[in-house]
């Protein structure tokens, strides 16, 4: 049971309701998506925000200068990800951690990636909250060689590039999914790379999206 229900805080029900019934009209019908929104508030990950807020189409601002990826993006993200019970897969930038306990609720196995210690802290509060476990954060820069210990089925990178090296998908086995964004023009452009026998990472792009450009690095503070 969500903790918003029963008497409990406004942790943006209606608005949830409302966001459903959108992402249905826009023909995202996955029942196990729909439900994983459902049974994982937003509220403990994004506290500031005004419940009415919670699950509109817009970045909604994050500590360390950093935006959350707003929940219909998000939802694009993850139909293209075609999370499965038991895969692994690799979450480039934590932000808020909403999209690690969503797949999480989904059955993937999550270790996800931050660059920013303030956030991970706030992260690691809302996992608590919402009652999300198994999820393995660490900071790191998601975009350096040799994030990741051992090969993952799935990435998901919050964030898009201006140029995508192929070292970026090392961790991903053969036949492995990639979703985020390629910059164009200044553009986000929502795509999607499958690891190829040889290595290799073929592209498909699917429109603009809301997301921006991620950045590389470890901050000396924050």
């Amino acid at each position: 049971m969500r903790a918003g229900q029963s008497g409990g805080p406004d942790w943006g029900d209606e608005a949830l309701a409302r966001f459903l019934l959108e992402l249905r009209r826009r023909n995202i019908a996955s029942l196990a998506l729909l439900n994983a929104f459902e049974a994982v508030p937003r509220a403990p990950f994004m506290p500031d925000a005004r419940p009415a807020l919670l699950y509109a189409p817009v970045a909604l601002p994050l500590p360390c200068g950093e935006d959350a990826t707003d929940p219909f993006t998000l939802a694009q993200m993850l139909v293209l990800l075609a999370p499965e019970k038991g895969l692994a897969v690799l979450e480039i930038g934590t932000g808020s951690g909403f999209a690690a306990a969503l797949m999480t609720e989904l059955g993937m196995e999550v270790e996800t990636l931050e660059r920013f210690a303030t956030l991970i802290r706030r992260a690691e509060i809302a996992f608590k909250l919402a009652d999300c476990k198994g999820i393995e954060i660490r900071q790191a820069d998601g975009l350096a060689r040799a994030v990741a210990p051992r090969k993952v089925s799935r990435m998901l990178i919050h964030g898009a590039l201006a140029h995508v090296p192929q070292s970026l998908f090392e961790p991903l086995e053969m036949g492995g999914i990639a979703v985020g964004a390629r910059l164009r023009e200044g553009r986000a452009i929502l795509s999607r790379w499958m690891k190829n026998a040889d290595g290799s990472a073929s592209a498909e792009e699917f429109g603009p999206l809301r997301l921006g450009q991620l950045r590389e690095g470890l901050p000396k503070t924050l």
